[in-house]
């Protein structure tokens, strides 16, 4: 594979960063323990390596964070069990085998933080065409696209392309004509359904067929990998609660007359309605200064602000979790109300319905607090994918994403 000059960055990451971590924690003194900077310098290019000859079986799936995550991670995994086994059956080295353990957690976060600063910013143009306006691309649709650095050109028939030479990688159909008419004329075409599914990661909520409507739910093995990832999840955060809901409370107390923590009647699995617990970010409705379409947002005393922001105050909602109501990751707990409007506005909206909530999720991380009927469809559409496409990576995804949304004061 030849080399070109967008190829260094990765290489000087992949192979320096793992042999110039390792170097404090080697005796160079001792000169049994000299050789094991050489073996650092070969983990560094065993993983490059296998990077690059595993990053064929994705394609353009790479164009997605949870398959990069899977493919950085998948590689890393390969490599440090090389060279554990290496140093477990080399005598001189054996001893270097807890640093090993140590250092290996820190710098796979260091590998997937540099990997995906180097792919954020050396992402592969793709030319597409997109034919017809069947599905009403919105202003999030356009950002993706240019997200995924996707130039797209818009056609309304495929009369347009007649005798036309284009270089675009694919063509979308987008269309009421039948797909596989278009698809003689142009080898490259996909129907516009496989395109929001394979990039855009929504799936539409028309024309389901009864294969994926039966998709739409977790398996057993799924089912039981997401409660383990929900107890794991919790007990990482009992340290991280106990300092700030006690904190918390002060504060709130503080700012604002009444409960600490407020229960509220939510949509569960099955339409099941539950109470969901949290921290109380508003001064009861009493404290409002007057009616208006914005008392909500007058009625939030600032460190609810901060909370609602940072996500503090959903930090109750891990009892939720533990009682088997929520998931960390899942469509967003409904209000009733909004969700008996929805089940009869919306097609398809009972199969959110399906899975458990979530305190975070896909939709949530991909798409703005949803305003109105069309930002509910939106965010369905990625619940629906969500649901049908669920795997660790995703999840994972979710939750890097999550934490950035917090860092970044993001919420609602």
């Amino acid at each position: 594979m030849m080399l070109d000059v967008n190829s260094f960055p990765r290489i000087l990451l992949n192979v320096f960063v793992p042999s110039l971590l390792w170097y404090p924690l080697i005796d160079s003194s001792n000169n049994n323990l000299s050789n094991p900077y050489y073996l650092l310098i070969l983990f560094g290019i065993f993983f490059h390596l296998f990077m690059c000859h595993s990053a064929k079986e994705y394609n353009n799936l790479l164009i997605h964070f949870n398959y990069r995550l899977k493919h950085l991670c998948l590689s890393y995994l390969f490599v440090f069990l090389l060279v554990l086994t290496i140093l477990f059956f080399t005598n001189p080295y054996q001893e270097l085998i807890l640093k090993y353990l140590y250092i290996s957690l820190p710098l796979l976060f260091i590998l997937i933080i540099g990997n995906e600063f180097i792919s954020r910013n050396q992402k592969k143009k793709i030319n597409a065409i997109i034919v017809g306006n069947k599905y009403k691309l919105t202003v999030n649709d356009f950002m993706l696209l240019n997200n995924m650095n996707i130039e797209y050109t818009l056609y309304n028939d495929f009369k347009s392309l007649d005798g036309m030479k284009t270089d675009a990688a694919i063509i979308i159909n987008n269309t009421h004509d039948n797909f596989e008419k278009n698809a003689n004329q142009h080898h490259s075409i996909i129907d516009i359904n496989k395109f929001l599914e394979a990039y855009l990661r929504k799936i539409p909520i028309d024309h389901l067929s009864q294969s994926w409507l039966d998709s739409m739910k977790y398996n057993f093995s799924q089912f039981l990998l997401k409660r383990f990832i929900d107890f794991t999840v919790i007990i990482f955060f009992i340290p991280i609660c106990m300092v700030i809901i006690p904190l918390s409370y002060i504060v709130v107390k503080s700012q604002s007359i009444g409960r600490f923590i407020f229960l509220q009647d939510r949509i569960g699995k099955h339409g099941k309605t539950f109470k969901i617990i949290k921290i109380r970010s508003m001064h009861h409705a009493k404290k409002s200064i007057d009616k208006t379409e914005n008392e909500d947002q007058l009625r939030i005393f600032p460190y609810g602000s901060f909370m609602r922001k940072t996500r503090i105050d959903e930090m109750p909602q891990f009892v939720n979790v533990l009682i088997g109501d929520m998931h960390i990751s899942g469509p967003r707990a409904e209000w009733l109300d909004l969700h008996h409007n929805y089940l009869k506005k919306i097609k398809n909206y009972h199969l959110r319905q399906n899975v458990a909530p979530g305190i975070t999720g896909f939709a949530q991380v991909m798409f703005r607090y949803g305003h109105n009927e069309e930002d509910t469809i939106e965010k369905l559409m990625f619940d629906l994918y969500y649901i049908k496409n669920w795997s660790f990576w995703l999840e994972f995804e979710i939750g890097l994403r999550t934490v950035m949304i917090m860092l970044a004061k993001k919420g609602t």
